[in-house]
């Protein structure tokens, strides 16, 4: 099957070849004109994304405290979201890190440890975004820390090129004082 982009003025008929664009290319989305870093095009039957916005927030410290125990998850899912849940349960900080949910099977998330730990979840591994992802640290005991500083990078499964890479930390306690 073709595919089809809309140049302005008229339909121009891409075949299988690769071809490249910037950042100030606008895409038709159906009702509007979009610039290329959030934009769909018709397949013929659909619209898909074009270029998905992916994005993580930087150099973030998701924590928790607990009076016996505590935790915190960091999840990615393939709704395209990310959230952490806290010793209560609760999950907050919740935002996109894909803006076209129905893309996110596309791309692969790997988590490193780079200090502290330790961690709950795979590592040094590239992952498939089709389904969800977690990672979380652990406290336990009288005024015990676990503080675990990973690096995340998300890339696209077909291309490999790394789409975002971010340093997270999380980071859980039983004191009374949060030390970070």
């Amino acid at each position: 099957m073709a595919f089809h982009i809309w140049n302005g003025s008229s339909w121009n008929t891409i075949g299988s070849e690769v071809f490249a664009f910037d950042s100030d290319l606008s895409v038709w989305n159906g009702s509007s004109w979009v610039s290329s870093d959030n934009a769909y095009v018709w397949n013929g039957s659909t619209w898909k994304g074009f270029v998905d916005k992916i994005g993580l927030n930087p150099d973030y410290t998701y924590y928790a405290s607990g009076g016996g125990d505590a935790l915190v998850q960091w999840g990615v899912y393939s709704s395209g979201y990310v959230a952490y849940t806290n010793t209560s349960g609760s999950t907050v900080n919740q935002y996109l890190w894909c803006q076209n949910s129905g893309n996110t099977g596309q791309y692969e998330i790997s988590v490193s440890l780079t200090s502290g730990g330790p961690l709950t979840g795979t590592v040094d591994t590239w992952l498939s975004m089709s389904s969800a992802r977690f990672w979380e640290v652990f406290a336990s005991g009288i005024d015990e820390t676990v503080t675990a500083n990973i690096q995340v990078s998300i890339r696209h499964a077909i291309t490999q090129e790394v789409m975002v890479t971010e340093f997270i930390t999380l980071a859980a306690t039983t004191g009374i004082d949060f030390p970070i």
